[in-house]
């Protein structure tokens, strides 16, 4: 089970000041294109609901080996 913060592709995120510290990603698909024997039993993307955080999201996934 994963709950990680989401976008389509790598983007770094800004961590306290600090840059290259943080990233959000399609963590579900790495984790697949890392593991094929891994396959997707749920996932949901969560946006967040707070006006200055629009157009993040979280992903919360559960992977299975097969």
């Amino acid at each position: 089970m994963g709950f990680e913060y989401y976008a389509e592709n790598m983007t770094a995120i800004d961590y306290r000041g600090n840059e290259e510290y943080l990233w959000k990603a399609d963590y579900a698909g790495i984790y697949r294109n890392c593991f094929p024997d891994l396959q997707v039993v749920k996932q949901e993307i969560i946006p967040y609901m707070a006006q200055n955080e629009q157009g993040n999201k979280d992903s919360m996934f559960l992977l299975e080996k097969m």
